[in-house]
């Protein structure tokens, strides 16, 4: 899941909607943004932040050429008063990448991505602590069900012993809770951003991530490099992650963001089809079902935003 990036300013952006074809855009979204994640998994003999460092290396060299050409338009730095706010959301997303990758590296990349959509459910309640926002009975509900879930995904020895599941790297699954709490306080600081061009939001995000692996890389990870067979997954994980923001932007364009969030949850089995056809990994019976919850969790919390916001606009006319 790369979720890091969701802009969802861009549903301030007055488009005609055409049915079918926002839900059609966010699918290739997450199909290119799962991808990315299986290319992470190819590449064996570099370290994760040397991977990270090359996505958020590659996004700028993409990005700043266009916000450069359009800087009539558009402030680098952002809006005046939002540029802390920008700081945090760069410090957030690139720890959510980050810590994606190296939950990837740790488990199947399925299990991954599932526990990373966690921060869909984290959201509300984040929400309800730093924006004081509402909490329901069914937000709270949902968020204990996706938490067995991920139990279901971990497969702890202490729950587990004496079966015949075999038990997920805990490591792994505590990255990838932690990079799934850095994505929800990053989706949060975006809503905080409003209107803020996305180009900026990704370039903030990019930078910051360059900040914090070269120091990483430099004192504990290590130089290292891709072979020249993966020298072609190593530069396109900046160009894919670009590549699904594209095509979620124009998602949010021609769609609500709440129907959106439905819909960005089939990346979950995305990645699971893509695990088992390009890795040959099977998933076992119990990170099926705990993913299942996890997937039916984020749908139902979703369609009832997408009820929400449709009794809203009904009020409002």
């Amino acid at each position: 899941m790369d979720v890091s990036e969701v802009d969802i300013s861009v549903t301030d952006v007055k488009t005609k909607r055409v049915p079918g074809l926002g839900i059609a855009f966010t699918m290739l979204a997450c199909f290119f943004f799962s991808l990315s994640s299986i290319a992470v998994k190819l590449i064996e003999d570099v370290g994760v932040y040397t991977l990270s460092l090359s996505r958020f290396g590659v996004q700028i060299l993409i990005l700043l050429p266009i916000v450069t050409y359009r800087r009539n338009d558009v402030d680098i730095l952002g809006p005046d008063g939002l540029r802390k706010i920008l700081w945090l959301r760069g410090l957030f997303g690139s720890l959510c990448v980050s810590t994606l990758y190296l939950s990837i590296k740790m488990m199947d990349v399925g299990d991954a991505v599932t526990i990373a959509f966690t921060s869909t459910i984290m959201l509300p309640l984040l929400a309800r602590i730093f924006l004081k926002e509402k909490l329901t009975v069914v937000e709270i509900a949902l968020c204990f069900a996706s938490m067995f879930g991920v139990v279901l995904i971990a497969r702890p020895a202490f729950i587990f012993r004496g079966s015949s599941y075999k038990t997920v790297n805990p490591v792994g699954v505590l990255i990838g809770l932690v990079g799934a709490l850095c994505q929800a306080l990053s989706m949060l600081t975006i809503r905080k951003l409003g209107k803020t061009d996305a180009a900026v939001n990704i370039i903030y995000f990019s930078v910051f991530g360059c900040v914090i692996c070269f120091p990483i890389i430099a004192f504990s990870e290590g130089v290292s490099y891709p072979c020249a067979g993966d020298l072609l997954f190593f530069f396109s994980l900046g160009v894919l992650g670009i590549v699904g923001q594209f095509f979620l932007i124009l998602g949010l364009r021609y769609e609500r963001a709440a129907t959106v969030g439905v819909a960005r949850s089939i990346q979950v089995i995305i990645a699971y089809i893509m695990q088992v056809l390009i890795l040959g990994h099977i998933p076992s019976v119990m990170s099926l079902i705990g993913s299942g919850i996890i997937f039916v969790c984020c749908v139902i919390l979703g369609t009832t935003r997408v009820i929400k916001d449709r009794r809203r606009n009904s009020a409002a006319k």
